[in-house]
């Protein structure tokens, strides 16, 4: 299984040799198989674990087998403490949803603070199966049919083509300690459902089921690659940009299916839906000039055989941030904020959604709001006073992009231009006790 786990690692190019990978473990069998072929296999490695504390005592022996394995292994280890039952109630969501926000938050952390290149979870190949399976009772599309892919921005998946029962067998023969979770077995969730009650009766229609599917969904992803690639491209010979506006002319010849699927692919990340595409595309075609469709933060017009774009303002008052609030949500993405009293001088550098602030210079209660027009900054490692409009106008944004930027301000001042640019007079320094860490996640309500 070693040669099979480094091939896999090798042929999606999921890591350089020298890169330090961050371990994602749960204590379950996957989890612990995979850190037991990342410790014997000389990657340089760190681990990292997170207590949701949801099954009390069953929690805490999780934690520490990992504790007393990432010892043995003599490999650094993090351990974090949520309380997530709290949160999910705090924010009105699922725990699943809210374990999972937590999670990926918390590994971001971890990549910056300790100059990390990946994060590696155990995902397998059953697993595949079943998420593909239950994006297709959700009604997916092709990019619901291809999963999970090997490689994801900082995410890896190095087990992704190992089934199951390699696994298992991988851990009973080097002795691999491991915790069996018990919400595992709670048919209650979709995905234990699928697992327990409706894979069996696939596995026994066709025994082979779990390699066929995975045979599928490796053709999928082909298919699913060539097609956005074809489609950006003939996106890119229809589209038009006009002030804040995004237009859309289909091409003389461009039969249904092409315009449906440019379609789905232009506004599928706006939160328009495919139900609602027949209705535009009606719309455009019988050239009702006029007619709006409407999602809660865009708004596409049909007019004079063009569709227009544009953003859809319901949220323009500046947001109040407080030093207790550690979640602030908007219609375009979820601003979380931490504190931590290391004061690492280049933390600024790790990314552009990404701010740490000196705490000495900030007076809460901060803004969260839109730029206008006579805002001025003194942008990090630019030199000098620089008015907003000048600064995205420079980063060669449109107008319909410049309209959707915000700023964090403290007293008056700019701090950062969110998702951009720091401010100088708000960096760290080696004289900082408390750095305060916003980030800035799109989408991600």
């Amino acid at each position: 299984m070693v040669e099979e786990f480094l091939a896999y690692m090798q042929e999606h190019q999921l890591a350089d040799a020298d890169d330090r990978i961050l371990l994602a473990i749960s204590g379950g069998k996957d989890s612990m198989a995979m850190l037991h072929l990342f410790a014997n296999s000389g990657w340089n490695i760190e681990v990292a674990h997170c207590n949701f504390q949801l099954r009390d005592k069953e929690s805490e022996r999780d934690e520490l087998l990992i504790r007393q394995v990432a010892k043995e292994y003599e490999v650094p280890v993090h351990v974090k403490r949520f309380a997530t039952a709290e949160i999910a109630r705090k924010n009105k969501q699922g725990i699943q949803i809210t374990a999972r926000e937590l999670r990926y938050h918390w590994f971001n952390e971890l990549l910056r603070e300790h100059d990390l290149q990946a994060v590696a979870v155990a995902h397998h190949a059953e697993d595949q199966v079943e998420t593909v399976l239950l994006n297709i009772t959700r009604g997916a599309g092709l990019g619901g049919l291809r999963g999970m892919m090997p490689k994801r921005e900082l995410i890896i998946r190095p087990l992704l083509w190992a089934r199951k029962s390699e696994i298992e067998d991988y851990a009973s023969l080097h002795n691999i300690q491991f915790r069996e979770d018990c919400s595992n077995s709670d048919t209650t969730y979709r995905r234990n459902f699928l697992r327990h009650q409706v894979m069996p009766l696939l596995r026994e229609l066709n025994p082979d089921f779990d390699k066929r599917m995975n045979e599928n969904i490796e053709l999928w992803q082909s298919a699913h690659f060539v097609l956005e690639n074809h489609l950006q491209e003939k996106l890119l010979n229809r589209l038009s940009q006009d002030d804040q506006v995004a237009k859309l002319r289909f091409k003389e010849g461009d039969d249904i299916y092409l315009q449906r699927e440019l379609l789905y692919y232009w506004l599928g990340d706006f939160g328009f839906h495919r139900k609602e595409l027949s209705r535009i595309l009606s719309a455009l075609q019988a050239n009702r000039t006029g007619t709006q469709f409407i999602t809660n933060n865009y708004i596409v017009i049909v007019n004079r055989g063009e569709l227009h774009l544009q953003e859809n303002y319901t949220e323009d008052k500046a947001i109040e941030i407080t030093r207790e609030d550690g979640r602030i949500e908007t219609v375009e993405g979820t601003l979380h904020i931490s504190y931590s009293t290391d004061a690492i001088t280049d933390l600024h550098l790790s990314s552009n959604q990404v701010a740490h602030l000196d705490t000495a210079g900030l007076e809460f209660p901060l803004l969260l709001r839109r730029w206008q027009e006579g805002d001025y900054f003194y942008p990090l490692g630019l030199g000098g006073k620089q008015k907003v409009s000048k600064y995205l106008k420079n980063a060669k944004l449109s107008r319909f992009e410049k309209k959707r930027v915000r700023v964090l301000e403290a007293e008056g001042e700019i701090c950062w231009v969110v998702g951009m640019r720091l401010d100088e007079r708000y960096k760290i320094t080696d004289e900082t006790k408390i750095v305060a860490t916003f980030e800035w996640m799109k989408g991600n309500r």
